[in-house]
């Protein structure tokens, strides 16, 4: 401890910042190996998965709801009840899925 009251445990204070230097950010250019075209993160691709594996498995529904209704397995009352209950929760999250990973990657 010095005598002033101050107690910098035996080390010297900083030098005090004279100068800031002013950069214009928007004349930076960079190096065309550091833009990458689509996902490159892996939270991008899993992101980019996810909306594909939705969006096969709302087509796959479809198809087979489809292919029961033209082999006469279901009548269209059973496909309108079917397609009702499998298809609303899919789209939903295929469009909450797709939605969020286009409003990310266009930040």
């Amino acid at each position: 401890m010095t005598g002033d009251g101050s107690d910098n445990f035996g080390m010297e204070a900083p030098a005090p910042v004279t100068s800031v230097t002013e950069v214009d950010l928007g004349s930076l250019e960079l190096d065309s190996s550091f833009i990458e075209e689509g996902p490159s993160r892996p939270v991008e691709r899993t992101r980019a998965l996810l909306a594909y594996l939705l969006f096969g498995l709302l087509a796959g529904i479809i198809t087979v709801l489809l292919l029961l209704l033209a082999l006469r397995r279901i009548t269209p009352e059973q496909f309108g009840t079917i397609a009702g209950v499998l298809l609303a929760p899919v789209v939903g999250l295929l469009g909450a899925a797709t939605g969020y990973y286009y409003g990310m990657s266009n930040r």
